[in-house]
């Protein structure tokens, strides 16, 4: 018996004027979108996301290195990176 299921989940990240992060979540095997996110951690080899909206938070660790000039941005559903 199969209890769980598996959906993707779509992380959106852009960098603020400020140098501050702001995330928004899609999920789009549930047609939700734009979903926001709370305060983003990036360190050296990790990322640390808080869901306010779930009561939980997403965490990442031992990443290749970042440049901090990659920026993560996309229209909901449609995730790019440029760099």
């Amino acid at each position: 018996m199969n209890v769980g299921a598996e959906i993707r989940i779509v992380f959106n990240l852009s960098l603020n004027k400020d140098q501050s992060w702001n995330a928004t979540l899609d999920s789009p095997d549930q047609g939700a979108m734009v979903i926001l996110l709370g305060e983003v951690s990036l360190t050296e080899d990790s990322i640390r996301i808080e869901a306010p909206v779930v009561n939980g938070e997403w965490h990442q660790a031992a990443m290749l290195q970042v440049p901090p000039r990659v920026i993560m941005q996309g229209m909901p559903g449609r995730p790019s990176t440029t760099c």
